[in-house]
């Protein structure tokens, strides 16, 4: 167990450290979970609420970037279509 800011305890991700200086970025959730169920079903705020779920899932800037390119590359069909590749969509 390590200290953060304000005393809070946490279990590091240091890996071979024994001073816990170098931390390991929390792992990528592959396909995040995303809600669409009950939400606006305009274009922008799907892929809105869609890079909102990937930054919680950590994904890479990279990674949202992959995912924005492809999903506006089409019409909105296709933005549905390329949302449910990358995300667990409910």
């Amino acid at each position: 167990m390590a200290t953060g800011h304000g005393g809070k305890k946490y279990h590091s991700r240091f890996v071979g450290c024994k001073d816990d200086a170098i931390a390991m970025p929390p792992k990528a959730t592959e396909r995040p979970v995303l809600k669409l169920i009950g939400q606006d079903g305009n274009a922008f705020n799907t892929l809105g609420l869609a890079l909102r779920a990937a930054r919680r899932a950590g994904w890479s800037q990279a990674q949202m970037d992959e995912y924005k390119s492809k999903a506006t590359s089409g019409d909105y069909n296709d933005l549905l279509t390329v949302t449910m590749e990358y995300f667990d969509v409910q």
